[in-house]
């Protein structure tokens, strides 16, 4: 099976079965052939954390253009490489700085775009903020010369799902 044809109807909140239905984080865990579950593996926490924010806090038809955003969500792999399991104190007081760093750049993308100048529908607001939390991500990736993300899903299979999701 394809993961085009896995496309859903994003539902608020959290769910025990796929049949129960999906947030836009479970359905990426659905994409990346994990465990259904709210946290995938192959997104940074901090990520999905406004994921959830964005998902539960929008209307069912706004929820559904978070589907744009999934291949995205895919390729925010955890930025902290180091095991907490023999890691030497160096080097996780260097991951617990860049950890803080993170989650405060994310916060003030989310913040700044969640909260514009001009008014604008709360469900764009919200859309625009998770999107605003991505690009900090990326950026932040570049500025600690981290390499791409990895990403759990090829190539032709993430162009194929972007393509289900515009023609939705």
């Amino acid at each position: 099976m394809k993961i085009f044809d896995k496309l859903v109807r994003l539902a608020k909140g959290s769910h025990v079965r796929e049949e129960q239905g999906a947030c836009v984080m479970e359905y990426v865990s659905m994409v990346a052939g994990e465990a259904f579950s709210d946290r995938p593996k192959c997104t940074e926490p901090v990520v999905f954390g406004y994921a959830w924010r964005a998902n539960d806090n929008m209307t069912d038809d706004g929820r559904q253009r978070l589907l744009e955003l999934v291949p995205r969500l895919l390729s925010a792999s955890p930025l902290n490489p180091i095991p907490e399991v023999g890691a030497t104190i160096t080097e996780m007081a260097f991951w617990r700085t860049r950890q803080f760093e993170l989650e405060e750049r994310l916060r003030e993308a989310w913040v700044d775009k969640l909260f514009p100048y001009t008014p604008i529908p709360e469900d764009d607001a919200r859309f625009n903020a998770l999107n605003a939390v991505l690009d900090e991500y990326d950026k932040l990736r570049e500025e600690w010369d981290l390499g791409p993300a990895s990403c759990p899903v090829n190539a032709d299979d993430l162009t194929a799902l972007v393509e289900a999701v515009g023609a939705r």
